[in-house]
């Protein structure tokens, strides 16, 4: 059960980034950020920036911890990269407007990597000074000292 707890947001936000990532390109609205060079390309960075950050951060709570070792970075690096990539080749399969694109490979692992690089300054600066106050009954003990 606390693993389910643990996990459950970064669940869903892997099941909306499926969502939106296969459904096809005419389904969206047109917006008026078209003028902004490449920026499907920044949409998957996003994407994967939050995922990675989600499912180290989950990791870290259900290990009650607040450190991440190396080569557990390297297995999160690969899962979440092993998970885009068949987005993409997905993308590749499907013939609904959308196609696998070797570049939003590229977003894809660099938001990853700013995700797991991101992940303990910002739990340390922002989480612990700002929201324990606010969250202090849901928050692990290792949030709260």
């Amino acid at each position: 059960m606390r693993l389910i707890k643990s996990f459950w947001f970064s669940w869903a936000w892997m099941l909306l980034v499926l969502i939106l990532c296969l459904i096809s390109g005419n389904s969206f609205p047109k917006t008026n950020l078209s003028f902004i060079p490449h920026f499907d390309k920044i949409v998957h960075f996003g994407f994967y920036l939050v995922l990675s950050y989600l499912i180290t951060n989950s990791l870290l709570i259900y290990r009650q911890t607040n450190k991440l070792k190396a080569i557990t970075a390297v297995y999160l690096l690969i899962l979440c990269a092993s998970y885009g990539l068949s987005i993409e080749i997905m993308q590749g399969w499907l013939k609904n407007g959308r196609s696998s694109d070797m570049y939003d490979m590229v977003a894809n692992l660099a938001g990853i990597v700013a995700g797991l690089f991101i992940n303990e300054p910002f739990n340390r600066k922002i989480v612990k000074t700002r929201f324990v106050g606010l969250f202090k009954p849901f928050l692990p003990e290792f949030y709260q000292s």
